[in-house]
């Protein structure tokens, strides 16, 4: 018989991978809200700074989402929402963000 799956996790490397999630989100919500006010105040270099940090944050929440995941067996409801959050919002900073940086737009 399958295992039931639990709505949030019961072990610390779970807890830990949700409130890294929570944490970054709310950075780079933080900091994206921030660069318009940052980029009219002290200029173009301070607001390419803000959302490489939002966008490098969400990454890193989404490889502790991944260990939590793979390695520690954090099969919870809650993981697995949080892992595909900051997996897609990953790949989005790397491919939009990131490369629209670097070509300068």
């Amino acid at each position: 018989m399958a295992r039931t799956r639990k709505g949030w996790p019961t072990e610390s490397s779970g807890k830990t991978a949700l409130r890294s999630t929570a944490v970054s989100i709310l950075l780079a919500i933080a900091l994206l809200a921030l660069t318009p006010w940052v980029h009219s105040n002290w200029g173009m270099e301070a607001a390419w700074v803000l959302p490489q940090v939002g966008c490098a944050a969400i990454i890193v929440a989404a490889l502790i989402n991944l260990v939590a995941y793979m390695f520690l067996r954090q099969r919870s409801i809650a993981n697995l929402i949080s892992l595909s959050i900051t997996a897609t919002f990953g790949f989005y900073c790397v491919f939009f963000i990131w490369i629209s940086q670097a070509a300068g737009n």
